[in-house]
């Protein structure tokens, strides 16, 4: 663990311990004029951006989403366990995430995914994954797009591991389309084994959504997946 990590953490921690506690003095208010915690996604995501500014550059290429249709689902693969921080800074728009469900007991990490109302899932419990993709097909049906990294486990190789079907079987059901990202976060976070923070860019690849009218699950995810797959970042 580096210092130029060191010093990242003290200051995301430092602005992360003060805007929890300005919304935790505002959360009586909050439950009733923001239960989906659309301000708070705002408010969070220029925080996010200002500080993340400070130590990275971000370099985006492909599909312009902010020109998505929405919603829609997004499908990465996963590298590192700091992939949710640069993830904001990708997708500016109204989102949720579904996370590991163990993050929520991180120092101020953790609650900021629970005042985003984020979605905990045990990817080890059938009743978990079920009440997850549940919890998301309600939300995209309230506008909020999806991130999901199929591969359900850390995985800092080139090649992907194999995806699971559930974001693709919501993708279809609820008819939205499905947009591949192809990401490199291990340049900049060291890999699994120890974290660090390096000086580069952030890259990250979107691709054209997929269409999921009148499409298979499994079609949808192979598309997805060979996309990601077949490329590489430069």
């Amino acid at each position: 663990m580096n210092t130029r990590f060191v010093f990242f953490a003290l200051t995301y921690l430092s602005f992360g311990v003060l805007l929890n506690l300005v919304y935790l003095i505002l959360l009586p208010f909050v439950l009733i004029s923001d239960p989906l915690r659309r301000q708070y996604f705002k408010i969070y995501y220029k925080f996010h951006e200002i500080v993340s500014n400070l130590f990275w550059e971000t370099r985006m290429t492909g599909y312009q989403v902010e020109k998505s249709p929405r919603p829609v689902i997004f499908i990465l693969n996963h590298q590192t366990v700091l992939d949710s921080l640069p993830i904001y800074l990708a997708y500016p728009h109204l989102c949720k995430m579904v996370v590991f469900s163990g993050i929520r007991w991180l120092p101020v990490i953790g609650l900021i995914h629970m005042f985003l109302k984020n979605i905990f899932v045990n990817r080890a419990s059938k009743s978990s994954r079920k009440a997850a993709l549940g919890k998301s097909a309600l939300y995209l049906r309230q506008g909020f797009s999806l991130i999901f990294a199929p591969e359900g486990t850390l995985n800092p190789t080139e090649s992907l591991m194999p995806f699971r079907i559930g974001p693709f079987r919501l993708a279809c059901e609820i008819g939205v389309p499905v947009i591949p990202v192809r990401q490199e976060t291990k340049v900049l976070f060291g890999n699994k084994k120890g974290l660090k923070l390096l000086p580069g860019s952030l890259r990250i690849h979107f691709f054209e959504p997929i269409d999921t009218t009148n499409k298979r699950p499994e079609d949808v995810r192979d598309i997805a997946f060979e996309r990601i797959q077949s490329f590489r970042l430069t």
